[in-house]
């Protein structure tokens, strides 16, 4: 089902099946231009299903195979949850329930913290993101910079994709 959710003054439908189709429908457009990036650069919360997508349903295409990603968090939260069947709906032959257990409270914190458990690096995208989010990527042992001013963010960013590009690939 629709879902709204508030956000920034404005209704956003979160209707689950368009966006997965939606994301499905990315992913498949890259497959057919045979386009295979190198890195792919999501960000906010509604791009979290890229990185576990990449990781367990596009992991073996080798348009994909070599793809690194790198989410990216801000200060984008919506209040309560998305829909409950969330969890459900995103699941596929590769991607188990035990893959987005988190997904069983589909809360802002929850849809990025799954994003970085799929990412290969993170970035901090504003200086007033959740404390909870920022100890869970820390905790997560992969490479995260923090918030940038922007006359600074151009470099940083550019530096720190070479670091994830340059990295061992990880599944």
């Amino acid at each position: 089902g629709r879902r709204v959710v508030r956000e920034h003054g404005c209704d956003r439908h979160a209707d689950v099946k368009s966006d997965l189709d939606a994301l499905l429908g990315g992913f498949e457009t890259v497959k057919k231009l045979r386009w295979a990036p190198d890195l792919i650069y999501c960000q906010g919360w509604f791009t979290a299903l890229v990185p576990l997508y990449l990781k367990k349903e596009y992991n073996e295409d080798p348009i994909f195979a070599h793809s690194k990603v790198v989410y990216s968090t801000y200060n984008d939260q919506f209040g309560g949850t998305l829909d409950q069947d969330f969890q459900k709906k995103v699941l596929s032959e590769n991607i188990t329930s035990e893959d987005v257990r988190i997904l069983s409270e589909p809360t802002h914190t929850n849809v990025n913290k799954l994003a970085f458990d799929y990412s290969d690096g993170i970035i901090f995208n504003s200086s007033n993101v959740d404390p909870e989010l920022k100890v869970y990527a820390t905790q997560s042992g992969k490479p995260v910079t923090e918030y940038t001013t922007p006359e600074e963010y151009i470099e940083n960013y550019a530096t720190f994709f070479d670091q994830i590009l340059e990295s061992p690939a990880k599944k």
